[in-house]
């Protein structure tokens, strides 16, 4: 009954409850069936063979030389210098994440960091069957220079190879000796086989090479794959792909900035974000260019190859050039570039950028799109959003922040379609199906919300409601406040903000019976020092819970000690309130809504993800 009273008479109000990408990483995968355990803790004082937390390894090599086909190595948090890069040969599986002394994983307390020291290659495998598995580590700081063909500044692998939970970022290919043929691939991953990113972040890995009598030619800033590449619940950002070549003649290319494959790839539930591919062509005056031989060519800011993109946003990706002689060949794609397939997805915001001057470039190749959004366009196929008209805003939370959630009002909300779900081959959400369809979003909550998908990354969920009621007799007022918890989580630190002022004016009312509780759905502590005015927080938020799937109601009475608008004698009752919550361990990102009259249901949504603002909502004379 409490429902059908809130459905029928108020309009409820939506929170979105985010978190981190790494949002089951204090999970622990299964370890593999039948594979040893090898154990490696820089603080270890044991006999250091590995054996058990006081006995391990204090370096991650020792481990490996020790490790047989389908071990597993357990790796305790810290950083790593190893001095070198680590040789891999077999099939194995890295594992970080473990508190010193050994423990239960958990990735986000546990940091384990395999550093470079920007001085060598962090991870090196020549393995050839099976696959290499690492999850839960940092590689950063990998660094290859001067070698003329530079491969994988993170991470090289011959074989097949998966990334789990894994944070590969700050790592180089560069190379600035000028002589030659110069050629730089993967600054982050090189894979010459299958390359599987899961619940991972890729950032801010650079290849920057230079070459005077040759090519200068750079593919995948922050992965390439020479195989196939799977990228599922991700954030692909920040990366560089950059080419330069000088005079006598030489070439510049630059291909894919966040990623570049030879052949497929697949993007489920990510964010390829602010890559930039980009090649320059200088010259020492007139005489040393031959103007019809010196043109730089650069494409897929964000990403190049055989393409399917489900459930993703490519966004602010950018391909760059530069020319003082000669004419540029080729400047495509500023999102992507191929063959592309997009499903559920969206390519938003993406550019290219000449001399200075930035124009719109979403995309270069054959496109199949179907149920997506593609900034300035009305793509051929079934249920893609017509972005043409001017003006026409997608409703993103935040798009100068690169908050590209949804608002209650997007156009993109429920305008998916299921059946172009991929299926859930990664078992993503670690429950031991992986026939089912793709099963959250990118921030871990329902891929399906209500009964549609919406577009791209991430699902708009229906938290938390929020709907008022005031009940009229003479010159009282009493309002009843109602909330409810839609998800299975118990929401922490609630506040419900409510101005007296807003409604009556400051003065013109006396609290009567002050906030009281109805039904509490949880431990939500009432402010005794509400009063409307000064003090607008009806619960003591630090210490207030609210219960998975609860409901509460919380009712006041207060005295019109003058009335604005007399009308049928109930007065100017226009309010706004206030409510926050946070999920357990996870942040919140909230909205706000303006221009409500008191009759007025529909709700418009604000970019500002701090509040969110209901108003006065339904009336009831006695």
């Amino acid at each position: 009954m409490f429902k059908k009273f809130i459905y029928s008479t108020l309009v409820i109000i939506c929170l979105i409850i985010t978190q981190q990408v790494y949002s089951n990483s204090t999970k622990s995968v299964n370890t593999i069936e039948g594979g040893a355990i090898i154990y490696v803790d820089l603080n270890a004082s044991g006999n250091n063979d590995g054996t058990d937390w006081v006995n391990a390894f204090t370096s991650v090599q020792n481990a490996v030389n020790a490790a047989a086909s389908g071990d597993e190595i357990h790796i305790a948090e810290g950083t790593y210098l190893e001095g070198a890069e680590i040789l891999i040969t077999l099939p194995m599986t890295l594992k970080g994440g473990y508190p010193t002394g050994g423990g239960v994983q958990n990735i986000d307390s546990y940091s384990t960091i395999l550093s470079g020291n920007y001085l060598n290659r962090v991870i090196f495998s020549s393995h050839s069957t099976g696959t290499l598995n690492i999850e839960g580590l940092t590689i950063t700081k990998g660094r290859l220079n001067n070698g003329g063909t530079l491969f994988g500044g993170g991470v090289y692998s011959n074989g097949n190879i998966k990334f789990s939970h894994v944070n590969i970022n700050d790592n180089t290919l560069a190379d600035n000796s000028t002589i030659g043929n110069k050629f730089a691939y993967g600054a982050g991953i090189y894979g010459q086989s299958e390359v599987v990113i899961l619940n991972s972040v890729i950032d801010n890995n650079r290849l920057g090479i230079d070459s005077d009598s040759g090519y200068a030619r750079t593919k995948g800033g922050g992965v390439y794959s020479a195989i196939s590449l799977i990228i599922i619940n991700s954030t692909i950002t920040n990366n560089l792909s950059n080419a330069t070549s000088f005079s006598n003649n030489a070439a510049s290319i630059a291909e894919g900035g966040g990623v570049y494959c030879d052949n497929t790839v697949i993007i489920a539930n990510s964010l390829l974000k602010s890559n930039k591919a980009r090649t320059a062509h200088t010259c020492n005056g007139v005489t040393d260019c031959n103007f019809t031989t010196t043109h730089p060519e650069t494409r897929g800011g964000g990403a190049v190859g055989f393409i399917t993109s489900n459930n993703s946003i490519i966004t602010g990706n950018i391909i760059e050039s530069s020319s003082e002689t000669g004419s540029i060949t080729a400047l495509d794609g500023g999102g992507l570039y191929g063959i592309l397939s997009l499903n559920n997805s969206i390519v938003w915001g993406n550019t290219n950028l000449v001399d200075g001057f930035e124009s719109p470039d979403e995309y270069f190749g054959s496109l199949t799109s179907s149920y997506s959004l593609i900034k300035g366009e009305n793509p051929a196929g079934s249920g893609n959003i017509d972005a043409t008209n001017p003006g026409f805003d997608p409703l993103f939370v935040d798009e100068t922040s690169g908050n590209f959630r949804l608002q209650a009002a997007s156009t993109l909300k429920d305008s998916g379609n299921n059946s172009l779900l991929p299926l859930d081959d990664y078992d993503i959400d670690y429950d031991g199906n992986t026939t089912e369809p793709l099963p959250i979003d990118f921030d871990g909550g329902q891929r399906v919300f209500d009964t549609t998908v919406d577009i791209g990354p991430f699902e708009f969920q229906s938290y938390l409601g929020i709907a008022k009621n005031a009940t009229v007799s003479g010159s009282e007022v009493t309002f009843d406040y109602y909330i409810e918890n839609f998800s299975t989580s118990s929401l922490s630190n609630i506040s419900l903000t409510d101005s007296l002022d807003d409604i009556f004016g400051m003065g013109n009312y006396t609290i009567i019976t002050p906030p009281f509780q109805v039904a509490n759905g949880g431990t939500i502590t009432l402010n005794p020092g509400y009063d409307g005015s000064a003090d607008t927080n009806m619960f003591t938020a630090m210490s207030s819970t609210f219960n998975g799937l609860a409901t509460a109601q919380f009712r006041m009475t207060v005295d019109i000690t003058h009335v604005v608008d007399q009308g049928f004698g109930l007065g100017n009752y226009l309010s706004q309130i206030e409510i926050q919550a946070e999920d357990m361990g996870k942040s919140s990102v909230i909205y706000q809504t303006v221009e409500q009259t008191p009759i007025q249901t529909e709700i418009t949504f604000l970019q500002k993800p701090v509040k969110m603002i209901q108003p006065y909502l339904a009336m009831t004379l006695i």
